[in-house]
């Protein structure tokens, strides 16, 4: 599952790129571009939930301390095992749990599995949501994701996964879209049971519309997560809007651990801090 925090973080980047109609000025994608960071980070945290709510179905003294980790201290994760071999885990955040980031979550995860574990081949899971919400932003209760433990692939376990995400933004009230599939391998730490020396290497492309624009949106070169680490490491990412605009790509560095990414439209380069 900790596949879903790349994968949510492709979804992010793109969904938002289409928001706000016509894009007729590099200042607008500037701006859209550093709210889909922020909604991308947000998603690494969501699907880092699901991942450590898994790991042990409770949140011990790893999942505080660990510089992976994501929970603050009232969250509350339970196990029904009634229908096994499948098995529900509940992560409530009840009214609001501060997590180690600073971000305020609301409402359940909830994590439908066929009971393995998600580094066993043929591990798979849905995830859903009621009244979900990270800093106010509302992922509504329809939206779902889907992900397959298909084994090793180049030698690294390998999920993959499809997803349907409708969010709403606390700022405007605006209801975006994402649909798409991709896969993702860890490529660190698979064998030790901290989550700070995870990495992984996700592919995806996902399709989207927001009030009147569609957006197509792919990763051109592998995004790098490293768990010990609040950003996107390395990747690129490109865009299309339908009929609209040519091409537009984002490049999140050489691997180092920063805020720091580059944005190209029309072949302007725009050097940004992602917060």
């Amino acid at each position: 599952m900790k596949q879903y925090r790349l994968l949510l973080a492709i979804i992010a980047i793109g969904i938002l790129l289409a928001s706000c109609g016509k894009l007729n000025s590099s200042l607008q994608d500037i701006r859209i571009s550093e709210d889909n960071a922020y909604l991308a980070s947000i998603s690494d945290d969501v699907k880092s939930i699901t991942d450590q709510a898994i790991e042990t179905n409770k949140i011990g003294d790893l999942k505080r301390a660990d510089i992976g980790a994501v929970y603050g201290k009232n969250a509350i994760i339970t196990r029904d095992s009634s229908a096994l071999p499948n098995v529900t885990i509940t992560v409530d955040f009840g009214s609001g749990d501060t997590s180690n980031r600073g971000r305020v979550y609301m409402g359940k995860v909830i994590i439908k599995t066929n009971g393995k574990s998600y580094k066993e081949v043929g591990y798979s899971s849905e995830v859903t949501f009621s009244n979900f919400s990270v800093d106010g932003n509302l992922v509504e209760n329809t939206s779902v994701i889907n992900t397959t433990n298909v084994g090793p692939k180049d030698a690294q376990m390998t999920w993959e996964y499809n997803m349907n995400i409708i969010m709403v933004k606390k700022s405007n009230g605006l209801k975006v879209t994402a649909i798409g599939n991709g896969s993702k391998k860890q490529i660190e730490g698979i064998q030790t049971p901290e989550f700070g020396d995870d990495a992984y290497e996700a592919t995806g492309e996902v399709n989207g519309t927001s009030e009147d624009a569609a957006y197509k949106f792919s990763i051109t070169k592998p995004l790098l997560r490293r768990m010990n680490c609040a950003h996107i490491c390395q990747g690129t990412v490109t865009y299309t809007k339908t009929a609209t605009q040519g091409e537009k790509s984002m490049d999140f560095g050489d691997g180092t651990c920063d805020a720091k990414a580059v944005l190209t439209v029309e072949g302007v380069e725009t050097s940004m801090s992602i917060k």
